[in-house]
């Protein structure tokens, strides 16, 4: 996990799935960040695993990406990555 927090550093990162409390959605984010910067041609998300984030994980995450949310339906970790990456793919399509 630590290993991967600097190879984002460079991209718009977001972490998603997040409940406690609902953060802004995955697809408004993307949206906005795109928005702020039409060059912003790299996203990168993160998805916890079943069990979530540790503390710390989240903690680092926070560090660097943009919190948000799924929505309200709680998906599978495998079900959540397909979910998040058809939606930056959305975004950066436009």
């Amino acid at each position: 996990f630590r290993d991967t927090l600097p190879l984002v550093r460079e991209c718009s990162c977001f972490v998603g799935a997040l409940t406690d409390p609902p953060p802004e959605h995955l697809l408004s984010a993307a949206m906005r960040r795109r928005e702020e910067d039409p060059s912003a041609d790299s996203f990168a998300l993160y998805v916890g695993p079943e069990g979530d984030f540790t503390p710390e994980e989240l903690a680092a995450l926070l560090e660097i990406a943009t919190p948000t949310t799924f929505g309200p339906t709680i998906l599978r970790a495998e079900t959540a990555a397909i979910f998040g990456v058809s939606v930056l793919s959305s975004v950066l399509s436009r």
